[in-house]
């Protein structure tokens, strides 16, 4: 076995564990208290609950078009709507060990449509670096708690700062690091200042739709009041969530990850035991049930485009 594989095999064996620890935790939380959460399944808001789901579906929508609208910068013949779709439907790869299928999907499914390898390498990058920049402005509110030194919060404000400001310079030791690892004088292109900050400011909108379906769930349970405070609670809780299971490449969807830093951070604004347990799990299903609508939808969409197309 070689040591790439090796380390690959341990990881695997290291998140099943985990998972396993996961299950049984919940397991823990919930076993004593089903005949209860039964019970209260009868008061849930079910319109609150399917319009949560229908947030869920737009974000995704608009993260695919997000990506599509940097693609077309660099292939103005590609429609933004047609990304979009091969976007949503190579996201599925997520749930793949490795998470790197999300990535390579967008290639493969889009080479038969008319994407470059290189388009598709290009905006990639530049996605991921909005993508969480834009994440930890936006997950700063449910940070702070957490941070008890004010110089580790000062510092983390600044961090954002610095990524706003720099963010262009990203690109140049992404490029030097390409050159030097494929050998190949491939030139990430810089967005300008003017375009960062809007791109910046649509993926800070985008979370904020993620969040919104977030904080509707809570509503829908009847664990959470209207309010703009609370709406900034669940918004930075779900953005912060995502980042981390977005990074951890071992975790195939976030599977765990996303639910424990949940459970961990509902005690804080007053959601406690099997409540925040039930929240969590939720949040799952949804999310899940949204990846897999859209990703039905985006197959049969892009069916009917090529065919138009043609």
């Amino acid at each position: 076995m070689g040591k790439n594989k090796y380390y690959r095999f341990l990881g695997q064996i290291i998140y099943i564990v985990f998972l396993a620890w996961v299950a049984w935790y919940f397991y823990n939380l919930l076993s004593s208290n089903w005949l209860t959460i039964l019970e209260n399944l009868k008061y849930v808001n079910y319109y609150l609950l399917t319009l949560s789901t229908l947030i869920f579906i737009i974000f995704i929508y608009t993260t695919g078009y997000l990506w599509g609208t940097l693609v077309n910068r660099l292939q103005t013949n590609f429609s933004p709507w047609q990304a979009c779709l091969i976007d949503n439907i190579a996201q599925i790869g997520k749930y793949f060990p490795g998470k790197i299928w999300s990535y390579i999907g967008r290639w493969y499914i889009g080479r038969d449509y008319g994407l470059t390898k290189k388009s598709v390498l290009i905006s990639i990058v530049n996605e991921f670096v909005l993508y969480i920049i834009a994440g930890l402005i936006v997950s700063l509110p449910a940070l702070l708690p957490f941070i008890h030194n004010i110089t580790i919060k000062i510092f983390y404000i600044i961090l954002c700062i610095i990524g706003i400001i720099f963010y262009q310079s990203f690109f140049s030791l992404l490029t030097k690091i390409y050159k030097k690892f494929k050998k190949i004088d491939l030139k990430i292109p810089r967005l300008s200042h003017q375009t960062s900050i809007k791109y910046l400011i649509a993926y800070i909108v985008l979370w904020s739709v993620g969040g919104s379906s977030f904080y509707l769930t809570a509503l829908s349970f009847h664990l959470s009041h209207w309010g703009v405070i609370h709406f900034i609670n669940y918004n930075a809780l779900f953005a912060v969530s995502y980042l981390v299971s977005y990074i951890v490449l071992f975790a195939p969807g976030g599977i765990g990850i996303r639910e424990i830093i949940q459970n961990t951070y509902l005690p804080i604004i007053g959601i406690t035991g099997y409540q925040s347990a039930v929240l969590a799990i939720f949040g799952r299903i949804i999310s899940t049930l949204g990846d897999i609508i859209v990703y039905f939808t985006s197959s049969i969409l892009l069916k009917k485009y090529k065919r138009l197309k043609e």
